[in-house]
């Protein structure tokens, strides 16, 4: 079968009043392909006045080896926030979504128990906090804190872990905190119900452990992520516990030796550290040489190319001048005959575009390179190709290309050529 190289969907949404919203409600639609046990961020974009988004994203985030994406559409309001997420399986090109915010698509979730010591006695201070271990890093789906009854009641919805045909419920971890934020006890349920119980015991106060260092990120301090620390157990990664590096890209995790016994007396965990960006990527991670001590200092440098920032700008307009009305423009980068898209953007009122990317972007293979070979192809607002133009090699970091289209043709009236 044909895949296009380019693929476009729009997505209307409505309220749950069937009005539509406007840009003072929504920020930006995002669409995620769901595939296994992934899910990955494949474009977004603003509202249109009529209340539709056209999403573009090229086929090489999902194919092969699938024909048609399987789409989670997420919409997020002017503060930030998800306010609706759902899923569509089997996504063809050029399809229309319609979106319900709010509507009846949205499923209230809860979990909730009682938190008790050894002894049978409710736990009146701390908190807890449940997970979706399904989303690396884990998700949190919500919290509560522990009163004079030891009960919490922990709600959320559909959209906090992101359902989909295959993900259809959180695959949780409810743990407990004491009040120095430190994990004391969990339980684990791989696909609770809408409304699950679940009851924690705590075992007496044990042993505190903990690890702390320095992060570096080609040789400079990173000051701006989070560091997750697990304990490596029968083929499994249990979390002990995890901290925001402060100004200085310092860290300390606190964890008790309860966490690491699973089961089995064990003298020592077998650590391994992981470290995640501002926007939960896995920038590396090291093991710590067993056996660790209980006050282990462990710093980690990670070397990792900073992508280069790289754009390309230009007009597009036809030979009489006239602009394209509501066009398109995708950059892409042409390696071995395949055409990898680094870009999207729509046209300016006055026919100009601009679109950044990243010299990670056009590294392919692990083979260095130190420029792409540029692509531009032009698209009229029913996603028709108007017309594609190579730049010339090797393109400038800040690249100018404009782009002429021919003009449009049109029958004759008698002995008269009509040209637009």
């Amino acid at each position: 079968m044909n895949v296009p190289y380019s693929w476009t969907v729009y997505v209307q949404l409505r309220m749950s009043d069937g009005s539509i919203p406007t840009n003072q409600q929504i920020s930006q639609i995002r669409a995620f392909e769901s595939y296994n046990s992934t899910m990955q961020d494949l474009c977004g974009a603003g509202l249109e006045a009529d209340g539709k988004c056209t999403l573009h994203f090229g086929r090489e985030r999902f194919y092969p080896p699938r024909t048609n994406p399987t789409l989670t559409i997420k919409v997020y309001d002017c503060k930030g926030a998800l306010l609706h997420s759902q899923a569509f399986s089997n996504v063809v090109n050029n399809s229309t979504l319609s979106v319900k915010i709010g509507g009846s698509d949205v499923e209230n979730w809860q979990v909730s128990g009682t938190v008790k010591n050894s002894t049978n006695v409710p736990l009146t201070s701390g908190s807890v906090r449940a997970f979706d271990t399904y989303y690396t890093p884990e998700r949190l789906l919500g919290s509560d804190s522990l009163g004079r009854t030891g009960k919490y009641k922990i709600n959320y919805t559909s959209e906090t872990f992101g359902k989909t045909a295959g993900h259809s419920a959180p695959k949780m971890v409810v743990r407990v905190f004491n009040t120095e934020n430190i994990a004391v006890a969990e339980e684990t349920r791989t696909s609770p119900s809408q409304n699950e119980t679940v009851n924690i015991v705590v075992a007496e106060a044990s042993e505190e452990w903990q690890i702390s260092g320095k992060v570096l990120l080609n040789s400079v301090p990173l000051i701006s992520g989070t560091v997750h620390v697990y304990d490596k157990f029968g083929g499994f990664e249990y979390i002990m516990g995890s901290a925001k590096l402060n100004a200085s890209g310092n860290y300390l995790v606190k964890y008790l030796k309860s966490q690491f016994q699973h089961g089995n007396p064990r003298p020592y965990p077998d650590l391994i550290v992981k470290v995640y960006d501002k926007s939960s990527n896995l920038l590396g991670e090291s093991s710590v040489s067993y056996p660790p001590s209980n006050n282990q200092p462990f710093d980690i440098a990670i070397e990792k190319p900073v992508p280069e920032k790289w754009q390309i700008s230009g007009k597009v307009k036809r030979s009489d001048e006239s602009l394209i009305e509501k066009g398109i423009v995708h950059i892409y980068d042409v390696y071995k005959d395949y055409e990898y898209i680094l870009g999207t953007c729509a046209l300016g009122v006055t026919g100009t575009y601009l679109v950044n990317y990243n010299s990670s972007q056009f590294q392919h293979e692990l083979t260095v390179r130190p420029s792409p070979d540029l692509r531009v192809k032009i698209y009229d607002k029913n996603s028709q190709l108007l017309k594609e133009s190579d730049v010339p090699s090797p393109p400038e970091v800040n690249q100018k290309f404009n782009v002429t289209i021919p003009a449009i043709i049109l029958p004759k009236r008698g002995n008269v050529l009509v040209e637009h």
